[in-house]
């Protein structure tokens, strides 16, 4: 790995650790469970990204 595809990495990890805690932190309302699901599919994109890439068939 990169060390740019690193950085991009953490960004996207860290984004998505904060939409899920600001997500939480609301989760009553409808905002709250938009950042949840944000983070969710951010968390996703990058098991979606790297999986594939490390099997190879």
């Amino acid at each position: 790995m990169s060390g740019e595809q690193f950085w991009v990495t953490v960004a996207i990890f860290t984004l998505g650790v904060l939409l899920i805690g600001g997500g939480f932190s609301r989760s009553q309302t409808p905002t709250g469970m938009a950042l949840i699901w944000g983070g969710a599919l951010c968390m996703l994109a990058l098991v979606f990204y790297y999986i594939p890439r490390s099997v190879t068939l």
